[in-house]
């Protein structure tokens, strides 16, 4: 499940469920299940300039999904290049909307001579509104093989800016160039495994699985001149 507020009208709510998009004009009051040929929505975007311009994460299971998105505020539907992989999260950059970073709950992984092992999240980044996707890794191993995890993954741009956050099962990331590289930045945060973010009060709050909720000031991430 995954929800998205139009940036033009926030009463207006789009709801992504395994039964379809369900809409909202009065802040969740009551709810419409909108006429598009879609079921398994894992993820859903709307562009913040033109709020026409919608993304769907589609689940086929089985590890495989896709992309499709909308210029007519759903009348019609493009399908991305983005194929076999499940878009769990979508985000749009908010000064380039031409800009727009998937993810998915699919990390490489690699083992240590130790035992140990390592994981890496996957990032896909668009730079032609979400016609074409292109693979941005977080780390790259040496030994690579494919990892699933049940923890959601999720992308925010904040708001007015290019910088995205990445909350994945496996620690915390931030891109200061709208997607195109990434640091870790999870410090001194105990928790490993997060699933979601949010701003507020000028704080980022991420939600972990099964530990509750950190937040760290906004000014503490942004970058300094």
């Amino acid at each position: 499940t995954a929800i998205a507020f139009d940036p033009k009208n926030t009463a207006n709510i789009y709801l992504a469920t395994e039964d379809g998009v369900y809409f909202s004009s009065n802040y969740g009051i009551s709810w419409i299940r909108e006429p598009w040929p879609f079921t398994n929505v894992s993820s859903i975007a709307i562009n913040p300039e033109n709020n026409s311009m919608i993304y769907l994460g589609i689940n086929y299971g089985n590890g495989s999904g896709k992309i499709y998105y909308s210029k007519d505020n759903g009348s019609s539907w493009l399908s991305s290049s983005l194929n076999n992989h499940i878009p769990q999260s979508i985000a749009v950059d908010p000064v380039n909307s031409s800009i727009v970073l998937a993810s998915n709950p699919y990390f490489f992984v690699n083992q240590n001579s130790n035992g140990t092992w390592n994981y890496w999240g996957v990032i896909y980044r668009s730079s032609n509104s979400g016609a074409s996707f292109s693979e941005v890794q977080l780390k790259m191993p040496t030994l690579l093989e494919w990892f699933y995890t049940d923890y959601g993954s999720k992308i925010y741009f904040i708001p007015k800016t290019n910088i995205a956050v990445f909350a994945s099962g496996e620690g915390l990331y931030i891109s200061y160039d709208a997607g195109e590289t990434w640091y870790f930045i999870d410090g001194n945060a105990i928790p490993e495994t997060f699933t979601g973010i949010s701003l507020s009060n000028n704080n980022i709050y991420v939600s972990t699985q099964g530990e509750g909720v950190i937040y760290v000031p906004l000014k503490s991430i942004l970058p300094h001149n």
